[in-house]
């Protein structure tokens, strides 16, 4: 399957959907992404795979749509996969990338410029999938996603240093709903296409973010930590957080609702004399083993 030259599904039906499935739950991990050429290229490698494994998107739909039917909007996401997956209009590549940077890839920067960058990379990618129609507003062209809660721009080597106490706090609370909530409202806001929508969701995922402070807050949670978590604001295109946090950047849950890691790292460190990084050093002397 992996043959680069001459790529064979030689699995059988279940092997196949098993395969997919695997490819549809992976997470991966650019700690560095620069202008996303590792991120672009891990893309294009997973949906060359697909084509092989699935090339009628038959198993990927069908993956869709039981992903919907269990949300509170199902009607309005079937409706939407629907469109996605209309051939007529759409090349089969077009859906494959398309959940695959939803639900897949992410990439840390520690520049905005650098992150702006990536983002236009995984739009054009987007782009070059849909079949252009000039009697139709825009070309026949859909919207493209929100990449702001994808591809971010922060310091990846500094973490927050968060006891297991205060996340064992939290288990007798709402929290687990409410950051259920906020997912949702960040998958809406990846596909919302029209300004007055996009505020809409940006406005609750505000106040969601907002009861989850005041929860924490609640339960004794480290206040400069606290503050530090909710001034980032993934929307805030030119700012840069001075510190990463899966949990709160990249909620990432299982079938069992249990957090999960990501499953591939991928990059090109920027290779630096650790003699150059002092200042960051009492910041980060806990957390490594090694600069």
């Amino acid at each position: 399957l992996f043959s680069i030259d001459s790529p064979v599904n030689e699995f059988n039906s279940e092997e196949t959907k098993d395969l997919v499935k695997a490819l549809d739950k992976t997470k991966i991990l650019d700690p560095a992404c620069g202008s996303g050429a590792f991120p672009m290229g891990i893309l294009n490698r997973l949906v060359k795979l697909l084509e092989v494994l699935d090339p009628e998107n038959l198993y990927w739909k069908t993956l869709r749509i039981n992903g919907a039917q269990t949300k509170d909007n199902a009607e309005e996401m079937l409706k939407e996969i629907k469109q996605i997956f209309d051939m007529d209009k759409y090349t089969a590549n077009y859906s494959r990338k398309l959940f695959l940077i939803e639900n897949s890839i992410y990439g840390l920067d520690i520049q905005p410029m650098a992150i702006q960058i990536t983002k236009l990379r995984f739009f054009i990618s987007l782009v070059i999938e849909q079949n252009i129609d000039e009697s139709k507003p825009n070309n026949g062209i859909l919207t493209l996603p929100n990449l702001e809660t994808k591809f971010l721009s922060v310091n990846s080597l500094v973490g927050l240093n968060i006891s297991e106490t205060h996340w064992s706090s939290l288990k007798i609370t709402n929290y687990e709903k409410l950051t259920k909530d906020l997912n949702e409202v960040s998958h809406n806001l990846f596909f919302v296409r029209s300004t007055k929508e996009k505020q809409k969701y940006r406005k609750k995922y505000g106040e969601l973010r907002e009861k989850i402070r005041n929860l924490l807050l609640e339960y004794n949670w480290d206040e400069v930590n606290v503050e530090k978590i909710f001034s980032w604001n993934p929307y805030l295109q030119n700012a840069v957080s001075d510190f990463f946090d899966m949990d709160f950047m990249f909620d990432l849950r299982d079938d069992n609702k249990k957090k999960t890691k990501f499953d591939i790292v991928i990059g090109n460190p920027p290779y630096v004399r650790h003699e150059k990084i002092k200042d960051l050093k009492p910041l980060i002397k806990d957390q490594y083993k090694t600069f």
